[in-house]
């Protein structure tokens, strides 16, 4: 049911982040571009820009707390990120 009414509001992408279906911890975004681990496979990464406009970039990060969406907050204006990130 919520699937539904998100879907008439914003596209809904059914994809995986490294095998795991709970992709919010993994991934953060806005409307310019998303960052997702490199432990994302080839196969979910293209997915993924197949998926969204080509004004979106999608990158993988190499990181060390690669739950990105557990140590980043963003918006289109400003990042909130965790003090513990290599860059």
């Amino acid at each position: 049911v919520f699937e539904a009414e998100l879907a008439e509001t914003i596209p809904v992408i059914h994809t995986s982040v490294a095998g795991c279906r709970i992709i919010g911890r993994l991934c953060v975004g806005n409307k310019n571009g998303l960052l997702i681990p490199n432990t994302a496979t080839d196969t979910e990464l293209q997915q993924i820009r197949n998926s969204l406009p080509d004004n979106v970039k999608v990158q993988r990060v190499e990181e060390r707390l690669s739950a990105l969406g557990n140590v980043i907050a963003c918006n289109d204006y400003v990042a909130l990120v965790h003090p513990d990130l290599d860059r």
